[in-house]
């Protein structure tokens, strides 16, 4: 039996990248949830008993990206749950303002709650951070935001799990950040700025500085795409 990684976060934080990311290498089974399979039902992992000869079975590490599980429990229970099996969890946030205009492009639950949704976040990224005290060996938290500024970041984080993968993420264009009104942004960011806090305290990898050129090109890709927004275009 290979290691069992379990990616996790709050909807709409790069999850996907970095299971994409993480899975690309030969060897690995990558498991994303689902309504129904042999390691999900109802897009929550199945009960250890169910899971063991699945895990069992393969060989080579095994990841898993059971994001919806602390909708329902903490970090440290799932980790408990499967400690026969050795697991280790990379817990990735974002900027949550950016995290929100994601969900609510692609969902309609938080539209015009932003105060919903700052506690939501909040909620959910705090129960990587209680679990860090019983299982901080087992639990690798990271910014976005940094494995897109630095791919030394995600080659620390492959290692650390390890897993080995191919470094697939994109420029993030901050949309949230860039298009959400003023007043929304101001209420997340009180919202969740203390958990922000404990989680950029609480990173376990942090991405270099980038050389000016690099910031140069953010700038203008940031300015393109607003302009284009604007135009009903999209880069």
């Amino acid at each position: 039996m290979g290691r069992l990684v379990l990616i996790m976060g709050v909807q709409r934080s790069g999850t996907n990248a970095l299971f994409k990311s993480l899975t690309s290498a030969p060897g690995v089974l990558g498991v994303n949830e689902s309504p129904d399979s042999a390691f999900f039902e109802n897009v929550l992992l199945r009960p250890e008993p169910a899971l063991r000869p699945h895990l069992r079975a393969h060989d080579g590490p095994i990841v898993l990206k059971p994001i919806s599980e602390t909708n329902r429990r903490g970090v440290d229970e799932v980790i408990d749950e499967l400690l026969a099996h050795d697991p280790v969890v990379p817990w990735i946030y974002r900027d949550p303002v950016n995290c929100f205009h994601s969900h609510v492009q692609r969902w309609k639950g938080f539209r015009g709650r932003p105060q919903q949704f700052a506690e939501h976040w909040s909620r959910r990224n705090r129960l990587a951070l209680d679990a860090l005290d019983r299982h901080g060996d087992r639990i690798a938290i990271v910014r976005y935001e940094d494995l897109v500024a630095d791919p030394s970041v995600f080659h620390a984080l492959a290692d650390f799990v390890g897993v080995p993968g191919s470094y697939l993420f994109r420029a993030d264009r901050g949309l949230g950040r860039n298009h959400q009104p003023a007043e929304v942004q101001a209420c997340i960011d009180a919202g969740t700025a203390a958990t922000v806090a404990r989680l950029d305290a609480a990173r376990r990898f942090v991405a270099r500085p980038a050389p000016p050129w690099v910031r140069i090109r953010s700038r203008v890709v940031g300015r393109l795409s607003r302009e284009l927004h604007k135009l009903g275009g999209d880069p």
